[in-house]
This record gives C-alpha cells, sequence and structure tokens, in this order.
C-alpha cells in the first residue's frame, strides 16, 4: 500500500524532469539545481526544516505525556520556539547583509544541532527551564539560518529568475516540514514498539531522543552543507 505510492511519484518526477528540460518555457527552470550556489542552500534549506519540524512534532509528546505538563503550560512552552524564531530572523538578516550570508547561515544550522542535542539529553526529572531552553536555542538557530540561507539562494540566480527561485524556496520548505513530520511519525511509534498502548512517561522521552538526536545530525549536515557552498553575490540583487 505504501510503496506503490512511492513508486508512481517517483515515476512521476523522472517524467517531469524530461518534460520540463525538453520544452521552451518550462515551469521551473532545472538549469538552475547545476549550479551548486543554487542547488546548495536549496538542500541546506530543507534539511533545516526536516530537523525542526522533527522537534515540533515530538516535544509536545515529551512535554504532555512524558513530563505531564498541562497542555496550555506546554503551549506556551513550545510558543517561546515561534517567538525566538521572528526575534532572531530581523537581525540575522540585518547581519547576513553586513557580514555575508555563508557563515551566518552555517552558524545558524550549528546552532540548530546544538538545541536538538541539548533535547536529548532531558528526561521526565529535567526542570522546565531546561526544556525551555533546549526549545530557545534550537528555535534561534532556525531563526539564524533562514535568512542568509534564502540571501544565497536567491543571489545565485539573475532578477528574472527571482520568481522561479522564489517558487523553489517555498517549495523546498514545505518539502522540509512534511519530511519532518514524517519522519517524526516513524520514529516515535517504531521507538515505542514493544511498550504497549500505554507506554510510561519515561518510555515516552526515551523514544524521542532518537528523533532529537537524528534532528541534530540532519541539522549538521545542512550545516557542513552551508560550509562548503559557495554564494554567488548576484550584481542584480544587490541593491
Amino acid at each position: 500500500a505504501v510503496l506503490l505510492p512511492l513508486l508512481v511519484s517517483a515515476m512521476l518526477f523522472v517524467a517531469f524532469q524530461k518534460i520540463e528540460r525538453g520544452v521552451q518555457d518550462p515551469i521551473i527552470d532545472l538549469a538552475l539545481f547545476d549550479k551548486s550556489s543554487f542547488s546548495f542552500p536549496v538542500a541546506t534549506l530543507v534539511l533545516s526544516f526536516v530537523s525542526g519540524y522533527l522537534l515540533t512534532v515530538l516535544l509536545p509528546f515529551c512535554l504532555i505525556q512524558g513530563r505531564h505538563m498541562r497542555p496550555a503550560a506546554a503551549g506556551l512552552l513550545l510558543a517561546v520556539n515561534g517567538l525566538i524564531r521572528v526575534a532572531a530572523a530581523p537581525m540575522s538578516g540585518r547581519w547576513s547583509d553586513k557580514f555575508g550570508p555563508k557563515w551566518l547561515a552555517t552558524f545558524g544550522a550549528g546552532t540548530l544541532a546544538v538545541g536538538a542535542l541539548f533535547l536529548s539529553f532531558l528526561d521526565q526529572d529535567s526542570s522546565v527551564v531546561g526544556w525551555t531552553a533546549g526549545t530557545l536555542i534550537a528555535g534561534a538557530g532556525l531563526g539564524i539560518f533562514v535568512p542568509p540561507n534564502n540571501s544565497m539562494l536567491l543571489g545565485a540566480v539573475p532578477r528574472s529568475r527571482h520568481g522561479v527561485a522564489a517558487g523553489v524556496l517555498a517549495t523546498s520548505r514545505n518539502v522540509g516540514m512534511g519530511l519532518g513530520v514524517a519522519l517524526a511519525g516513524i520514529a516515535l511509534p517504531r521507538a515505542l514498539e514493544g511498550a504497549g498502548k500505554t507506554a510510561s512517561a519515561a518510555a515516552i522521552i526515551h523514544a524521542s531522543h532518537g528523533g532529537f538526536i537524528l534532528a541534530a545530525a540532519i541539522a549538521t549536515l545542512a550545516g557542513l552543507l552551508c560550509a562548503l557552498a559557495r554564494p554567488k553575490e548576484n550584481i542584480d540583487f544587490v541593491r
């Protein structure tokens, strides 16, 4: 039941590439992906959102079922992740314009990895301060990462391709979110196999640790790709 849709998707993807490369005015100019200055930021954007949304899905289970927090209190703690991203993004954009995007994006991905790894060391007895700190670090990392990475992605294409690049950017972000949610949905039940329908608080948090470590590894890979990227400064893009 699962393999058939995957097979059909793969066949449609191959067909889409062949059609797009063969037409005069394609929906997506696939030649853009031949340039590492464009394809690397696309890959790191997907990876960062996979990592971020793995945490987004796993944290409510840890806080409510693992640490027995009230849903309202857990919701407030999780809101910290979004708020720190909102606060970090404008500053990161400013620093990116001033100092360049490459190393700032690398730092952001690394900070996301540190936050995810920090969360993997917490358990049901860890304080609210510890869970808040891990959530803050991860959220700040994603908030710092996105603006310079987007700058590299858009700066890699001429002005006439900014619309296509923006579409790829939005699609990459959504693909990352979807994959992160799917991975969390696979990782947590698999880790809880054998625990029964009423898994203990310790079992739920322990099962989430694997997902946190996976999120840290994915964010680390994104950071490495950022470090290897060679951003292209597009004269049409820079004001």
